[in-house]
């Protein structure tokens, strides 16, 4: 349950204030040169948005969802699965991404690991639009009931989105006290493994899914990890 906790807060510090500020969602890879632009924002800069603090936007983002709807058809439970778990899955690719831009040691895993926080914080705020509709809220539930229910939906193994709750217990797990060299090497393996189970679960929700607009957010999402996919697997060949 602390985990849980710390997670809700953990969302609460990005998806309430990108919300209450207004940030144009965007999806995928802008298509501008990947290793030149800085993100606009970090998960620490947008949590004190407004004067307001993860602390306390919690308590709205925990809250029941308004007009929360129970999904029919089973394409709908699909999509509410797909967002329901994107979701903290983007954030732990953003926390992850926001300790390498601090310690990495070579320069163009620092800029990557910056478009991640960049291009999937976007993302974040495009997931919490789009799961209003599903009676979703910033706060959805992180326990493990709801994560093997949506996996199971989504047509996923129980233990493919493992690494999600160790990056958000807010620890820098599964990096540790290592140096720079080491912390490239273990980043990268652990973005690769990340970045795996968000295509498959961007793959289930094109499969299954019934949103047009869900689906569509979907394929930018496989394909822009994909792409992603590519660069992480040639460093982890070469480092």
């Amino acid at each position: 349950m602390q985990r849980t906790r710390t997670s809700r807060r953990l969302l609460a510090g990005i998806l309430i204030p990108l919300a209450l500020t207004g940030t144009v969602a965007g999806c995928g890879d802008d298509g501008g040169d990947r290793a030149a632009a800085e993100p606009t924002a970090t998960p620490h800069d947008m949590a004190g948005m407004n004067g307001t603090s993860p602390d306390s936007v919690a308590s709205i983002a925990t809250s029941p969802g308004e007009g929360a709807v129970t999904p029919g058809s089973a394409g709908e439970k699909v999509d509410q699965a797909f967002v329901r778990q994107m979701t903290p899955h983007h954030l732990g690719a953003v926390l992850m991404a926001t300790i390498a831009v601090e310690r990495a040691d070579r320069s163009k895993l620092r800029s990557f690991a910056a478009h991640i926080v960049q291009d999937q914080t976007k993302e974040l705020a495009t997931l919490q639009r789009l799961g209003a509709p599903l009676g979703l809220d910033a706060g959805t539930s992180m326990e493990d009931g709801s994560l093997q229910g949506d996996l199971k939906t989504l047509g996923l193994p129980a233990d493919s989105m493992s690494m999600s709750g160790d990056m958000l217990s807010g620890g820098s797990a599964p990096f540790g006290d290592v140096d720079a060299d080491a912390f490239d090497r273990a980043f990268v393996d652990a973005m690769i493994e990340h970045h795996e189970g968000g295509v498959a679960m961007a793959k289930a929700e094109r499969s299954r899914g019934s949103s047009a607009e869900i689906k569509d957010l979907a394929k930018e999402i496989e394909q822009a990890q994909e792409d992603e996919l590519e660069t992480l697997r040639a460093w982890q060949r070469h480092w």
